[in-house]
């Protein structure tokens, strides 16, 4: 888990209250305990190693196995090109996916696209509302689509963003776009650098 995202940041009751600070060192010791007793860790990336060799683990007890995906179906998809160009959000709609900062972007930017943003989550009404104050009639918000139907999304844009702000333990949207042929502009961080070559194959952030 990524370090902000557990840190408790307000609230003089949580930050100083004897009990919650006792519960919070029992929970640590024991982690601790448990990933002793672990022969052998297999995470799925290097920011996932980075995280155990952190906590002390050796290097000889870890091995990097990525995540498996099917990727024959991205990559017989039919290669097509759209005008104006499609950018593409496929994610979950809270802060830590960032696409709220995706909006912020696309709403400066001076150039004919249409968007589509594909998923559920408590930013959803927000999003809404704020395309619909700054009249950003290309920038569509859609539910979320099941993923046997992921790969007709993938063919119909031409641009996916990845605009993580934690990092992602994987990368498997990345993955399944550049099997689809489609660019991918991602952020900096996390399980995504170990399949990314920045200018070559994806773009950072």
């Amino acid at each position: 888990m990524h370090r902000d995202i557990s840190r408790v940041k307000r609230g003089f009751y949580l930050r100083y209250n004897p009990i919650f600070l006792f519960f919070v060192y029992y929970r640590f010791l024991c982690r601790k305990k448990f990933l002793r007793e672990i022969d052998h860790f297999i995470p799925i990336s290097s920011y996932m190693k980075n995280l155990l060799l952190e906590e002390g683990i050796p290097d000889e007890r870890i091995t990097i196995v990525p995540n498996p995906l099917e990727l024959e179906k991205f990559l017989n998809l039919r290669i097509e090109h759209h005008s104006p160009t499609r950018i593409l959000y496929l994610g979950a709609y809270e802060e830590f996916k960032g696409p709220q900062v995706l909006l912020d972007a696309l709403s400066k930017l001076n150039l004919e696209f249409e968007a589509n943003f594909y998923g559920s989550g408590s930013l959803r009404e927000k999003l809404k509302r704020k395309i619909k104050t700054l009249n950003l009639s290309n920038i569509h918000i859609h539910d979320e689509v099941k993923y046997s139907k992921i790969e007709k999304i993938y063919q119909e844009s031409d641009i996916v963003v990845f605009p993580s702000l934690v990092p992602e333990a994987f990368g498997r949207i990345a993955i399944e776009s550049m099997a689809a042929g489609k660019p991918v502009i991602a952020s900096r961080i996390g399980g995504i650098i170990d399949i990314i070559e920045d200018g070559r194959n994806l773009s950072f952030t």
